[in-house]
């Protein structure tokens, strides 16, 4: 609001600029504005509408700033029908300020005790400042105690220094007095005869060893040929072989028994071709009841298929069944129920020829 000008500065939430409203005349209020604030007019019965929330400076409040003001303020409350709501209102304003002010009084006091608190923990950040300090000492303590083994060690390097200094100081006054040493010249080849000789006694002990060793020995004997001496190794060696088979075949051979006289071998020459000929017919008669069993099968198979196309007994009834159908060898016949003989000797009892 200036001088002459008024207007409205909305911030909606989640905008980084404001929205303006700008020349809206005397009194009036953007809608924006009101729904913002939620300051809705009162919907009267009689069509009329109140603003309970905004009004002009020097004008009286709502419902006293118009002729009739006693009627109007009866409609209102009568169509608002809040009036109950507006006393609770009330009273719950009232209790909400009285427990305000007693919560404040709590909080006054709290914030007294907590004021007391405080000022015994005045102290605190000097004791903190101390024991930081105190810490920090006590850290630089550490250091120097861990470094002193290498103070040591500095100092006993720094007296052996000393001590060679001294002594090299003696050498130096000791050598002071020498002459001066003489030209040196070239030893080069000085240096390579010597050396040349060096080696050459070092040669001549060595010869002289080995001919101090060799005096005592004989002289070589003459070599002869190996040629036969390599054949009786050969052929030694083949002997012991062949001394160790036998040994072994002998040592076997010992914990045997003499061979068994021979008798006459005709009879059982008889048995084993027997014994051959009955493997055979075995065989065949093996084949035999393979194909018997096969032929068996197929008799099953096919009385079971007459059993299932005649389907049921012409004098019981029953059901014709492979399980209930009995019989062996050439005669076979159906149980019927009540029956006691089967087969085609008693057919009037419920049996029936295969």
């Amino acid at each position: 609001r200036k001088k002459n000008t008024a207007w409205y500065e909305l911030w909606l939430p989640g905008q980084d600029e404001p929205e303006y409203f700008r020349k809206l005349g005397r009194g009036m209020v953007p809608d924006e504005v009101r729904d913002a604030l939620r300051l809705d007019e009162v919907l009267l019965e009689n069509g009329s509408q109140v603003d309970v929330h905004i009004g002009d400076q020097k004008k009286p409040i709502f419902l006293l700033d118009v002729d009739g003001a006693d009627a109007r303020l009866a409609e209102f409350f009568a169509a608002s029908s809040e009036g109950a709501h507006l006393l609770a209102m009330q009273k719950a304003l009232h209790a909400r300020v009285r427990e305000a002010r007693i919560r404040e009084r709590s909080v006054a006091r709290r914030m007294e005790e907590l004021q007391c608190g405080l000022d015994r923990l005045a102290a605190l950040p000097e004791i903190t400042h101390r024991g930081r300090l105190a810490r920090e000492a006590g850290n630089a303590a550490q250091s120097v105690e861990q470094s002193l083994p290498g103070l040591e060690q500095a100092l006993a390097r720094r007296q052996e220094l000393e001590q060679q200094a001294g002594h090299a100081q003696k050498r130096s006054r000791a050598l002071r007095s020498l002459a001066a040493l003489p030209e040196l010249r070239e030893t080069d080849r000085l240096r390579n005869a010597l050396a040349r000789l060096a080696e050459t006694s070092r040669c001549r002990a060595r010869a002289m060893g080995v001919s101090r060793a060799l005096e005592p020995l004989q002289p070589v004997p003459q070599l002869q040929t190996t040629t036969d001496l390599n054949t009786c190794i050969l052929e030694l060696n083949h002997l012991k072989q062949k001394t160790k088979f036998i040994r072994s075949k002998a040592e076997a051979l010992q914990n045997m028994q003499y061979v068994p006289e021979v008798y006459n071998v005709q009879p059982l020459g008889g048995l084993l071709q027997e014994l051959t000929s009955l493997d055979s017919r075995l065989a065949a008669a093996r084949e035999a009841a393979k194909g018997r069993a096969r032929q068996l099968e197929d008799l099953r198979r096919q009385i079971q298929d007459r059993l299932e196309a005649v389907g049921t007994c012409p004098l019981c009834g029953g059901r014709l069944q492979a399980d209930t159908f009995t019989g062996g060898g050439e005669v076979a016949g159906h149980v019927c129920e009540g029956s006691t003989e089967r087969g085609p000797a008693a057919p009037k009892e419920g049996g029936h020829d295969r």
